[in-house]
């Protein structure tokens, strides 16, 4: 029996992954380490094994360390590395921002609230009377957060289910791309499709690196996974966290013109 709780969990996730255009499978890839030399071939049984296998494997990890690099527009970018429990969708990585999101230094997540660190803010709330607080909570906004999308991007990549090996073998563009070498693991480099890349390690097919990109391919994305194991994010302490709502005209003034 599904609990409201797990049940509003999955029809979350099934959202988030919607709203970005990203189906795991069907996403655009992005360069990788080294050239394509064009000379792919077909995958074979063993290797859309391990393509249907990778997301669950990810999930049954539970969490990992991660790098993010997301080209949200031109001369827009979003840089995070942190950690994420797939277990319960929550999370925590350091900010970097350029062209949009400016200003925030580190998140917390989770499928329904993000908490904002930014340091000019923080500083304008305490002579505001506020000195202790440190984040600013908000609801997820996918629909116009650059910085949404891209926290949500690594939340989805986990799943609960396998995918089909056969329809990963037969999907257009499936194919082994070449072998190749990430920070000193050797790795497979495979397509699941036309438009989606993963760098599987050798040894055990763990993913090392996933490059995609959304449908019109203005989103190229690389996320790094570094390390692979439960994760307990606890977030901050409750009084160092204020509600938006308290103080919303402070912060759309102060964040309108770096959100993008």
């Amino acid at each position: 029996m599904t609990t409201p709780r797990r049940r509003r969990r999955t029809e979350r996730a099934i959202a988030l992954t919607a709203a970005l255009g990203l189906v795991l499978v069907a996403v655009a890839g992005a360069c990788g380490d080294g050239d394509d030399d064009g000379d792919g071939r077909p995958l074979t049984d063993e290797e859309a094994g391990q393509l249907a296998n990778v997301l669950f494997d990810n999930y049954t990890e539970e969490g990992a360390d991660f790098e993010l690099a997301m080209q949200v527009a031109p001369g827009a970018t979003i840089n995070l590395q942190g950690e994420v429990d797939w277990s319960t969708h929550r999370g925590h990585a350091r900010v970097v921002g350029s062209g949009t999101e400016e200003g925030i230094q580190e998140v917390y997540w989770d499928d329904e609230t993000v908490l904002e660190r930014r340091d000019e803010l923080n500083t304008l709330l305490a002579q505001s009377g506020q000195a202790d607080v440190s984040f600013v909570a908000r609801p997820v906004d996918l629909a116009t957060r650059d910085l949404d999308q891209a926290l949500a991007f690594v939340t989805a990549l986990a799943s609960q289910q396998r995918d089909n090996p056969l329809l990963i073998q037969q999907a257009d563009g499936a194919e082994f791309v070449r072998s190749d070498t990430l920070r000193g693991t050797d790795a497979n480099v495979l397509r699941a499709g036309p438009l989606t890349t993963y760098w599987l390690a050798v040894d055990d097919g763990r993913m090392l690196r996933f490059e995609g990109n959304n449908s019109p391919g203005t989103r190229p994305v690389v996320v790094d996974v570094t390390a692979f194991g439960p994760r307990q994010i606890a977030g901050p302490a409750e009084d160092q966290v204020i509600t938006v709502d308290r103080i919303q005209e402070i912060y759309d003034g102060f964040t309108g013109a770096a959100t993008g």
